[in-house]
């Protein structure tokens, strides 16, 4: 298994908590985390759980649906900890989930409009932080 990311964002590490990790850029109307990092209020309340953990997952399937296990490896994170992001990604219809056709051991999870709209404003707003200069 390799530990790239997916679309040009960091890898997680194997089992470790989301909320360990960078935010998304904040906005203006910023809410602080756990971990003391801000996070824009707007992407707290669209995107569940941890917003770089579902960014990454969402654009992991921006190309076309993948099987849970797929999405585990694609993405070096343990199988349960997909099984929670798409839980609750499913909860604010992001992805869907569907038996496999042909594995009936599997499930395909497929990412809806509002979802790749939401992975779209995800990667928009990483790309202008990125590029935005630090406060020094």
């Amino acid at each position: 298994m390799t530990n790239a990311g997916v679309g040009g964002l960091p890898p997680l590490p194997r089992g470790e908590p989301a909320s360990r990790h960078a935010a998304l850029p904040s906005s203006p109307a910023r809410t602080p985390t756990a971990a003391g990092h801000s996070r824009s209020s707007v992407w707290v309340s669209r995107i569940p759980s941890s917003t770089t953990a579902s960014l990454r997952l969402l654009t992991a399937l921006a190309d076309g649906e993948r099987t849970m296990r797929q999405l585990s490896e694609s993405l070096d994170v343990t199988p349960r900890r997909i099984t929670a992001l798409v839980d609750a990604l499913e909860e604010h219809a992001l992805v869907e989930r569907r038996a496999h056709p042909t594995d009936g051991r599997s499930t395909l999870v497929t990412i809806t409009p509002a979802g790749l709209e939401q992975q779209r404003q995800g990667c928009q707003h990483t790309r202008t932080k990125l590029r935005s200069p630090s406060p020094t």
